[in-house]
């Protein structure tokens, strides 16, 4: 492709007639087309500085006959080469000159030329069809003064040009590709030479290169094409000597160099008058390049016509890149600058393509100021391959030039006295090519501006972290010219930027999830469905080992568990920028939404946080979001108003997208924005997305504001709307609709509340009068669904006097009396057979009816059959209750001696005419063997470090814990405030800031559970208690999973942990609990762990148990030891659970690589012990490399009854 806008030569003025031949009527102005394809003057204009006319063609209808034959009227084309002549009006009564013909004539439409041309101090401008800036001057003559006013255009006065030629002398420029210079003016023969070209001067030789096209026009890589140039001599002299080279111009110089020549010919061909074309034949590759054809004759007086090139694209050519853009210099009057760089192959014609910063457009024009003090600095209207190019502000030069250039920096600069409007860092950067600013014409961007074919209105998209401010006297760097317009591919320059030269920045490692695809569109359950993720190198190294996991995301967390994955490859090396598509095909889940999801980890990976991605998608016809609570007419209704939502599944649910109306105003669902204030809540989730059986409540944007009353229930998600009020403002009589993603018709309706209109118009979907809802409950009180899977029916709502629930089911509310188990508990929850524990029952009236005094009775009961239900034969005790109105609750409670092992304890409340008996009785277990335990305690830390409490899920099944609790003897608080799975043999700290502990045990890496506030842990024994305090643990529905009433005496001292020895018994008793032989071991194997018959790291006993009785059964304990070094030098000791010192077996001796070691069981001095467990504690230090280890064990010591 060539481009039009680089071959068009201008239209140039050759001739003119200010002291004519007939002074009244004989004024023109001859205008020579040298392109060599026709050009339309349409819009034209010039002036002389006194006036302005436009240049008309000439049509006999309304300007009368022209006086000779055989020219070219009503047209504003000039041909190829051609001529047209500029009259007024009055030539056509006054014909004087001899033209040719064929010239075109045009007309000023009125009886001058500007303001009559004077022939001595009138200058002439040809101004284009763009206007009459100077900018729109394409030819002149008398070297009019620069303004961009017309009226400004007079004779600049510093030259001898314009002059008065004479008397019936024309003035005329020769050779016409002379600039409007004196010695380029010569006065013609009387009468002129309009129409023809002038007449060379006696003895001139003048050979010009005329035109240079190729044949084809568009030549494709790889494919030969021809160059050729057309030559004239115009003098009347044949040159004796000289070349003609055809040649490409690698170097944009205008000088053929040995490698750059393409033909050559010799110029004595030339003779005067003639025309010769020349061509030379080549291929190349896709790029731009410059074809160029010159003539070097000694004799040639008139060498500013010997050259000429035109830019070619072969193949579409290769577009320049944006690689820098210095927003924050130092100097901000002067030192911004856009570094482009042209990739190549060939050479790039820079000056001409424009850029825009959305607020300016500016051209690229050739330097021309002074040269830079820089010596590196090249001045060209080219850019060749593999080179950059640097856009100055033109007013650098006057400055500090701050910047180190890189060798051979070409420089150029703008047609403003800015570059854009003044580059910020929010502005993004457009380069345009030659021919326009649409979107067509865009070569290269930074900063992803928005795609618009108005060059004011590609600001910055928002989209995304550029355009950004790098900081003062740092530019914002493109890693790599071959990266595309995206945030990974930006860096930071080092200060003062790379002006010139490549990026210079470390190489990163990143990786990202670029997008899900989901196959088919429509999915039906059962089928197959495909799920492909696409992961790009987005670093600027090679991505190996990237692990990827794709997975269906059903609790919306971001994070695959097993039961959620789908695929987990190790994908290959990656390079940069290169991407790769990992697919899955799975069969359709039943029918709902779900959430694909992806996620990748590389180590080392620069970036975190473009590692996930997800994407929605529906099998069938999905299950539908319902409306499950309203609140109309709450205290302070300002801020807050709500709308409860509950998607039951299966699935996930993204709420982006959908709407809802109260018949008045349409709202649509959006995250909760936390610029709208902070949602105090701890148990608020920000997310779009509800996984199956969770609510979401649409909050009033001005909730933050007021007092924030509602008590929100763990994982409710928080939604609001973008106005200010729900709706219009809820009112009682106002109906509710919720829209799915699809629009606002009738058929996107997913749910509604009180029956409203059924229209396409959200706005006319008011109620529909026909039944009691929507009904306004009271202040305060909000309208609840009965059942999230009945229609919205009059029956299906209800207003329960206990008030609003947003998040959570409602309150179960039966039509009568209906006392309704709350809580039953029992204190202590464990112990042994025979401690006296007292149980509680909590229980409250969810009915319409007051239950009246003396009618109910609570029953508590021991299940000791083990059959489930309760009998006379175990009831503990029995209660008679007063009233019991609507909403209240009653607590009873009883004591009761518990007996050895595993009980459970039931609680009934007898109402006779209770209309819901199901919910009657409650139910607890004694000395419960949870699967989840209290392992370590720190309750008496070292100064300045915090408390913590160990739990060990000594299970062989995951344990989710989500909602559990831990307590102390005054406080009760849930630790585990998000979904949790704890995984078997796995460990969980409880602490009170996850970032102090990790300052003092930055070694544990196993999960930090953070309560809301820590229930501090006694360290002494308490007055008229047998414990320091007391730890237990509680699952979701508080049924008690371990109790651990410890005491000061147990073990631990400060800075030592308690450490429970059998994770397998229970934690009540002291004999399960000793200190800890370091200090502590958090999220580790307890230091008193270890030894039995099982392989342990250092130490190995058997038998356990053991039993000294003298029946030559188990009588002795063998313990072996295995140092894994040849010289070591052992300690053997036995503690009691209390970690007093009982024996030392050995005391520091030398022992070879193993030792084996018998106990009888015996004390100091072969003094008998008392059976229980003791514990076995080696440490040894080798001899050579001086490694410390230790191992210990807990052993049972037992005698036959």
């Amino acid at each position: 492709m060539i481009l039009n806008v680089l071959l068009v030569r201008a239209p140039v003025i050759t001739e003119v007639a200010s002291n004519p031949l007939i002074e009244t009527s004989g004024e023109f102005i001859e205008i020579f087309n040298p392109d060599i394809n026709p050009v339309i003057i349409e819009g034209y204009s010039v002036t002389d500085g006194d006036a302005l006319d436009f240049l008309i063609p000439w049509d006999e209808s309304l300007h009368g006959t022209f006086p000779h034959a055989g020219m070219v009227l009503g047209t504003d084309t000039i041909p190829a080469e051609g001529f047209a002549l500029l009259f007024e009006l009055d030539y056509a009564g006054d014909g004087c000159y001899d033209i040719p013909p064929g010239t075109v004539i045009l007309t000023t439409g009125d009886h001058a030329l500007c303001n009559g041309l004077s022939a001595s101090s009138d200058p002439v401008t040809l101004f284009d069809a763009g206007g009459t800036a100077d900018s729109n001057a394409v030819s002149t003559y008398g070297t009019p003064v620069p303004s961009d006013i017309w009226e400004e255009r007079d004779d600049d006065g510093l030259d001898g040009i314009p002059f008065d030629p004479g008397e019936n002398i024309t003035v005329e420029r020769y050779p016409w590709s002379s600039p409007d210079t004196e010695g380029a003016w010569f006065a013609g023969p009387e009468g002129g030479t309009p129409g023809a070209h002038a007449q060379a001067p006696p003895d001139t030789l003048n050979i010009s290169c005329d035109s240079l096209w190729t044949v084809p026009v568009d030549p494709l890589p790889g494919q030969p094409f021809e160059i050729l140039a057309r030559f004239t001599c115009w003098g009347n002299v044949s040159p004796s000597s000289g070349t003609i080279t055809i040649f490409l111009d690698a170097e944009g110089d205008s000088i053929p160099d040995a490698g750059e020549t393409l033909a050559q010919y010799p110029a004595t061909s030339l003779q005067p008058g003639a025309s010769m074309t020349f061509s030379a034949f080549t291929s190349l590759e896709q790029g731009w390049y410059l074809p160029s054809a010159l003539s070097e004759v000694p004799e040639d007086e008139y060498p500013q016509d010997d050259f000429r090139s035109v830019p070619v694209a072969v193949g579409g050519g290769i577009d320049p890149v944006v690689t820098e853009v210095m927003c924050n210099p130092l100097d901000e009057d002067r030192g911004e600058y856009i570094e482009i760089h042209f990739p190549g192959p060939g050479i790039f014609p820079l000056c001409g393509c424009r850029f825009t910063d959305g607020d300016a457009v500016d051209i690229i024009v050739p330097w021309d100021q002074l040269p830079l003090t820089d010596p590196d600095a090249v001045y060209s209207e080219y850019l060749p391959g593999g080179f950059y190019g640097v856009v100055l502000d033109p007013e650098y030069v006057s400055g500090m030039q701050e910047y180190d250039l890189a060798d051979s920096t070409y420089v150029f600069t703008v047609g403003n006295t800015t570059i854009g409007n003044g580059l910020t860092g929010n502005d993004p950067i457009t380069l345009y090519d030659f021919e326009g600013t649409a979107q067509a014409n865009v070569m290269s961007t930074y900063g992803t501006p928005l795609l618009n074919d108005d060059p004011l209105m590609c600001d910055d998209d928002g989209l995304d972290g550029i355009p950004f401010d790098p900081g003062e006297f740092h530019s914002v760097e493109r890693k790599s010219h071959e990266l595309p317009d995206e945030e990974y591919c930006w860096a930071v320059s080092p200060e003062g930027g790379t002006p010139g030269g490549p990026a210079v920045f470390f190489d990163t490692l990143d990786v990202s999830v670029d997008a899900i695809l989901i196959e088919p569109d429509t999915l039906q359950p059962g089928q197959p469905v495909q799920i492909s993720t696409v992961v790009r190198n987005t670093g600027t190294a090679t991505a190996a080992g990237i692990e990827l996991t794709v997975f269906l995301d059903s609790d919306a967390d971001s994070l695959p568990q097993p039961n959620e994955i789908l695929l987990s490859p190790v994908m290959d090396s990656l390079l940069p920028g290169l991407e790769d598509t990992i697919s899955v095909t799975v069969t359709g889940p039943e029918e709902g939404y779900y959430l694909a999801a992806a996620r990748v980890y590389l180590p080392g990976d620069s970036d975190p946080d473009n590692d996930f991605a997800n994407r929605s998608f529906r099998t069938g016809d999905g299950v539908p979001v319902i409306i499950t609570e309203v609140l109309c007419n709450p205290e302070n209704e300002d801020t807050d108003e709500f709308v409860e939502v509950h998607y039951p599944g299966p699935g996930v649910f993204d709420v982006t997208g959908c709407s809802f109306t109260d018949g008045d105003a349409l709202d649509w669902l959006q995250t909760w924005d936390q610029g709208l204030g902070t949602i105090n809540d701890p148990e608020a989730v920000i997310s779009p997305y509800l996984p199956a059986g969770t609510y979401a409540v649409i909050l009033d944007s001005e909730y933050p504001q007021g007092t924030q009353p509602y008590d929100l229930p763990s994982g409710t998600r928080v939604l609001t709307t973008g106005n200010t009020t729900l709706g219009d403002g809820l009112t009682g009589t106002d109906p509710v609709t919720l829209y799915g993603h699809e629009g606002t018709s009738i058929s996107s309706i997913m749910s509604t509340y009180g029956t409203p209109l059924l229209n396409d118009d959200p706005l006319l979907c008011d109620d529909d009068g026909l039944d009691g809802i929507p009904f306004d409950p009271g202040e305060g009180l909000s309208v609840h669904r009965i059942d999230p899977a009945l229609p919205d029916a009059e029956e299906n709502w209800f207003a329960p006097p206990t008030g609003p629930t947003p998040g959570g089911p409602p309150p179960f509310f039966q039509e009568g009396m209906n006392a309704c188990g709350l809580l039953l508990d029992c204190f202590p929850p464990m112990g042994h057979g025979g401690k006296e524990t007292d149980l509680m029952a909590e229980f409250v009236n969810t009915g319409t009816d007051t239950i009246p005094s003396g009618t109910m009775q609570v029953l508590f009961f021991a299940d000791i059959d083990q059959s489930g239900t309760p009998a006379q034969g175990e009831l503990i005790d029995s209660f008679l209750c007063g009233a019991l109105a609507p909403g209240d609750s009653l607590v009873a409670d009883c004591g009761w001696t518990a007996p050895e092992g595993t009980v459970e304890l039931i609680s009934v409340s007898a109402c006779p005419g209770d209309s819901f008996p199901q919910d009657d009785t409650l139910r607890c277990t004694w000395n419960l063997a949870g699967p989840v335990v209290v392992n370590e305690i720190m309750y008496a830390p070292a100064p300045g470090e915090p408390e913590w409490i160990e739990i060990l899920n000594r299970s062989e099944v995951p344990v989710e814990i989500t909602g559990w609790t831990t307590e102390d003897s005054k406080d009760r608080v849930v630790f585990c405030q998000d979904s949790m799975v704890l995984q078997p043999d796995s460990f969980a700290l409880i602490v009170p800031d996850p970032d102090e502990f990790l300052q003092f045990w930055p070694q544990v890496t196993c999960p930090l559970l953070q309560p809301s506030s820590w229930p501090v842990l006694n360290n002494t024994t308490q007055s008229g208690e047998e414990w320091a305090d007391i730890i237990i643990i509680r699952d979701s529905q508080t049924q008690s999973i371990d109790y651990v009433p410890y005491d000061d005496d147990w073990g631990a001292s400060q800075g030592a942990s308690l450490e429970r020895i059998d994770p397998d018994q229970p934690g009540f008793p002291e004999t399960n609990w000793t200190g800890c032989s370091t200090t502590a071991t958090p999220g580790e194997t307890n230091s008193c762990s270890g030894g039995g018959e099982g392989p342990g790291r250092y130490l190995h006993y058997f038998p356990d148990p053991f039993s000294p009785d003298g029946d030559g059964m188990d009588d002795v304990l063998t313990i072996e030891m295995h140092f894994g070094h040849s010289e070591n030098e052992v300690t053997l000791e036995v503690y009691n659970v209390q970690g007093r010192l009982i024996l030392r077996l050995l005391d520091r001796e030398t022992c070879g690589p193993s030792r084996t070691v018998f106990w009888d069981g015996t004390g100091e001095g072969g003094s008998r012990l008392p059976v229980g467990r003791y514990i076995i504690y080696l440490s040894s230090r080798a001899e050579d490399t001086r490694e410390y280890r230790e191992d210990c064990g807990v052993v049972v010591l037992a005698r036959r009854l």
